[in-house]
This record gives C-alpha cells, structure tokens and sequence, in this order.
C-alpha cells in the first residue's frame, strides 16, 4: 500500500491544543484462576492521545490487547488502573446519563459487520435509531438525514438500500452501514477495532478510504485497531505497537514503518506482504518462533524474550527502558541501550526496502 499522506505531521493536535481523548495509564486485569497466578493483565500502563482529525493505529498480534484497549475507550470494560480524559476532563461512567453522553461523542465500529448488524430490523430502522436518540430528528428532517447517512457511505442511491435488511446486504455493505451507523450520533472520537479484517480484499481499500473521508471531513479523532502494519501505514497518522499488553513501540506511520526499532515491529513489518514495506530483500526477513502462552505477559522482563534472538539474561529478568529514538518515537527494548544496539539500529536505519531486516545473534 502506498502512503496516503504527503508527509507526516508531528505528534501534535490539528485544531485543539490537547487531546480529544487520552488514556492515562490504563491496565485492566482479569482473573482466570485463583490466586495470584491466576491474574492476566490484558493491558498494561497504556497512555495514549486522540487528535481532532488524526488517525492513531494500534498494531498487534491477536492477544496483544487491542480490542481490550477499544473497550476500555469505548466505555465498554471498566479499568483495573488508570483513567479516561475526554475533552481534558476525567471521564466517570458511573450514571447512565453520563454514559449515554459518552457514547454519544465516542463511537465504536466492530470487526464483525455480519453480527454487529440486528437481522430481524431495516438499514433504516439501524440508523433511524440513533439519529432519533442522539440528533432527536423526527419526520422529513429524519428521512434526510437518514438517505445523507448513506450517501456519506456511498450505499446510493439511499432509497435502494432503506428497506434492506442486513442478510440482503454484502459484507462490504453491510460495515457502510456500521458506519454509517456510528456517524448517525455525530461523533467527535471513532473507534474502528479491525473493521476491514472480515471483508474481502477487494474491498478493504474502499472502507479504508471512507474512514480517512470521514476524519478529513467532519474532524474526527479515530482510533484503528489493526493486526495489518501495511494498513496502519496506509490510513494512520501514529502508530503503536503492542504486544502482551504492553506498548513496545510508537511515533509517527513513517518512522515506525520505515525505521522500525523494536525486534516485535520488524516482525510484523517483514511479515507483511505488501513490497512497499518489505521490498526485495524479504528472503532476510526477521525470523521467530510463533507465539506460545508461556512466552507472552512475563514479569518481570521484556514480554517478547520467548520469541526475541537478541534476548539475554537481562532481557528476562529487568523490565526494558523506553529509549526516545527521536521526538515523538520510542520503544523499550534493552538493545537500543549498550550492547546489542547495534543490530537493531542498523536494522532500523534502513530504508524501506530492507525495513524488515534484523540481525539473527543473540546479545
């Protein structure tokens, strides 16, 4: 995929001085056993910024947390630590009248356009709904803004697709209206978790393309969740990487993908198929075991030592630094301080064709 963007702007907000919405320090734990053991911590310390017209890409693995990180924005999971800042202020959900003000301003599209639909209701009683409740619309003015709803999403011409219900409809399709569906509430924040994951590829670019519409026009901070690092680059203005829980690396869509520097995010990188990222040096690509629930959530220490060649003794027994590679870029990894540095700045160095490569010996 090619860069949409001419250039990437600074990790900074567009319109507004501060964030539209930030996490400050979020975990969220879950208990599958008893006893200390048998705590899992999906997340881990996240802090993230939301900007008016920007596009943050949380990339991962399955398991990475992600789709925990989206619930917990979305309002949807309670946190364990941290908190939510929404327009600066801190965010409690305890009342359902702040609840239902939250969401109104912070929408979420699923992954899945085939469940995320009501079978058994129109397209437009699914955004008749929403613009009732949050727009309180009623009459003409309702069926206008309705048919501009699909128009927005390009389903056209609108009254074709009014009575359709979500079984009539195609994949594709049916995520336009899941669009749709969460513009109907005139958002300010979107959360996409892997909305283009279940659809097929020909379309994927289309929905892409709709959601960088949508933020460039009606100002919207997006959040896209992604296992995809080729479309992170594509849509994102920032980037994060995360694995068990944790963040390991973030800055902008350019220095992330074209300078990668922690060992995950050369992984992902030279695992994606798309020769803008890995070029014609893919034959050296950065190999490592496949995931394994032991290796993943270690404490203390670096959550990727099970699958990283560069691990040492240190890597499993200290929790690593975050090292600022430039302003706005960072990633914790013991290997970008002292030794072993070198493989990796080498490595991330490199221009994108070669943006995969790491070196294979152990520290």
């Amino acid at each position: 995929m090619q860069d949409n963007r001419a250039s990437s702007a600074p990790m900074t907000g567009t319109k507004r001085d501060g964030p539209l919405l930030a996490a400050r320090g979020l975990g969220k734990q879950y208990r599958i056993a008893r006893g200390h053991a048998g705590i899992l911590d999906a997340i881990n310390n996240i802090s993230i910024d939301l900007y008016e017209g920007r596009v943050l890409a949380v990339v991962g693995e399955s398991g990475s947390g992600k789709s925990t990180l989206a619930k917990l924005l979305a309002g949807r999971e309670v946190p364990t630590a941290g908190h939510l800042e929404l327009e600066g202020s801190v965010v409690t959900l305890q009342h359902r009248h702040a609840y239902q003000e939250y969401k109104r301003v912070v929408q979420m599209i699923f992954q899945d356009p085939f469940a995320s639909l009501n079978p058994v209701h129109t397209v437009a009683y699914h955004l008749e709904r929403p613009v009732k409740l949050h727009q309180a619309k009623r009459g003409e003015e309702l069926s206008d803004e309705v048919q501009d709803l699909l128009t927005q999403v390009k389903l056209t011409p609108a009254e074709q697709y009014l009575k359709k219900y979500p079984h009539e409809l195609s994949g594709g399709q049916r995520q336009r209206v899941s669009i749709a569906r969460a513009l109907a509430a005139k958002p300010k924040v979107l959360l996409a978790d892997e909305p283009v994951s279940m659809l097929d590829v020909s379309i994927r670019l289309e929905i892409l393309a709709l959601l960088d519409d949508a933020r460039t026009r009606l100002a919207l901070a997006v959040l896209y969740i992604t296992h995809d690092i080729a479309s992170a680059r594509y849509l994102a203005d920032e980037i994060v990487v995360m694995y068990a829980g944790k963040v390991v690396e973030q800055g902008t869509a350019e220095e992330v993908t074209q300078s990668p520097a922690h060992p995950y995010t050369q992984l992902l990188i030279s695992s994606s198929p798309d020769p803008d990222l890995i070029g014609s040096h893919s034959d050296h690509r950065f190999k490592v075991p496949p995931a394994r629930t032991a290796d993943i959530r270690v404490s203390p220490g670096c959550p990727f030592v099970g699958r990283c060649p560069l691990a040492n003794a240190q890597c499993r027994t200290s929790d690593p630094p975050s090292v600022e590679l430039s302003h706005g870029h960072r990633a914790t990894c013991w290997h970008l301080l002292g030794t072993g540095d070198k493989e990796i700045r080498e490595s991330s160095s490199r221009s994108g064709k070669e943006v995969g490569t790491i070196g294979t010996e152990s520290a």
